[in-house]
This record gives structure tokens, sequence and C-alpha cells, in this order.
């Protein structure tokens, strides 16, 4: 990896996000995005960098969805769970909070001897660190209301009718995806969707997102 990097959790998210940062800035991402094929893979990356005893990277930021498990105990699910993992990996060397600042996560080492070694790490929870959810949560919000609005009651019927297979937790997938679906069917990814102009309001919806991007790797190009 390079000095200064973004990880996400699978290949989708990958293609999303560059073209999210395209759609934004003019230009694809400077800094090397990477995915870890699951939310696992960014985790264990995480953990293995706190055990390197050189600086590999001066900046490492984190992408992770923080959506709901199908467990009953509400103890076990979304955003708080996803806190917990990531103190329990990372807490002996970032100070982790306990609930997430809206703006994202930005975090230099605690200690000044881990400085010399562990890069500035960044964190953002899918969709706004707060709420359980997903990438697709922020792309709703991003879609017109009222298409919104619409397809999300043709999806809800769909599944008490029992036309459909997705799990209640992948709901918001299956909106968006309907969504892209009834704009182009020939669309086969979020990424195209985005370049495509699919989603009304999408800068607006993702300003706080990309606000948290620019503060981490310092603006739209290498300084």
């Amino acid at each position: 990896m390079g000095k200064k990097v973004l990880l996400v959790e699978g290949p989708d998210d990958w293609h999303a996000f560059s073209h999210l940062i395209h759609k934004s800035t003019g230009a694809f991402p400077y800094y090397e995005l990477g995915h870890c094929d699951n939310d696992d893979g960014v985790l264990d990356v995480l953990s293995g960098m706190t055990e390197g005893s050189t600086k590999t990277q001066t900046i490492l930021g984190a992408v992770l969805d923080a959506d709901q498990c199908e467990k009953k105990d509400a103890g076990d699910e979304g955003i708080q769970s996803r806190i917990r993992s990531l103190q329990g990996r990372l807490g002996k060397f970032y100070a982790i909070p306990a609930k997430f600042p809206d703006e994202g996560l930005i975090l230099p080492p605690t200690e000044k001897m881990d400085q010399d070694r562990l890069p500035a790490l960044g964190i953002w929870l899918m969709p706004d660190n707060v709420r359980d959810g997903i990438f697709e949560d922020l792309l709703r919000a991003a879609m017109a209301p009222e298409s919104e609005k619409y397809i999300s009651g043709v999806v809800d019927q769909a599944k008490k009718d029992g036309m459909t297979g997705f799990r209640d937790v992948e709901r918001p997938k299956a909106i968006v995806k309907t969504h892209i679906a009834w704009q182009d069917p020939n669309k086969k990814n979020l990424g195209e969707a985005i370049s495509a102009k699919h989603f009304d309001n999408l800068i607006p919806a993702c300003q706080p997102f990309l606000d948290w991007l620019n503060r981490l790797f310092g603006g739209e190009s290498e300084p």
C-alpha cells in the first residue's frame, strides 16, 4: 500500500467511491483506494497495521458499513457493535470514542512513541456515523424524495406479497438497485449509476462524507 490509503469493504464500494470522488472534484483520488473484499478484511488490515515496527502509511482511512445483523439482541447490532469492534482492535493505539462525531473520526495515535510508526487514522461509519446503515442509505438520501418514497413503497409491497428474496437488512440495497434499474437497466454497478447522474441530490447528500475525506487527506490533490 502507498503512503496515503483509503480502505473500503468490497469491489463495488471501490468503484462507487472512485466515481463519487471524481463527481465531486473532477478527478479520481490521488491517494490509494483499496478494497478488502468485506468488512472483516478492512478490520484485519487495520489491526495488522498496528503491529508494524515502522510507519508504512502516513494516513490510513477506512469506510465501514454499520448495518444491523440478523440477531435479535439489539446490543449486538449496528453502529454500537461496529464501534466496540474497533475499540477492541485499535483501542490500545487510538482513542476510539464510544460515540462517533457526526463529521467522521480522524485521530492521531495516542502515544508519542506510536506517532513515529503509526499513521493518522480516519474512520467513517456509513451512512452518517450516527445511524445504523450502509452506503446505500446514503444513496437513498441522494434520490429525489418522490422517487425514494415511491420505490420504497413498491419494494415493501413486493416483500409483503412474497415476491422477493432479499433479507430485511438488505432493504436499502433493494431500493437503490431498483431505482437504478428503472433509470437504466444496463447499469451494472453503483459507480456507473453515480457517473450517469441517476441521483439528483448526490453531492448535497454526500457532502459530509466528502468533507471528511478532504480533511483526512488534505484536499483534492497531492500537496
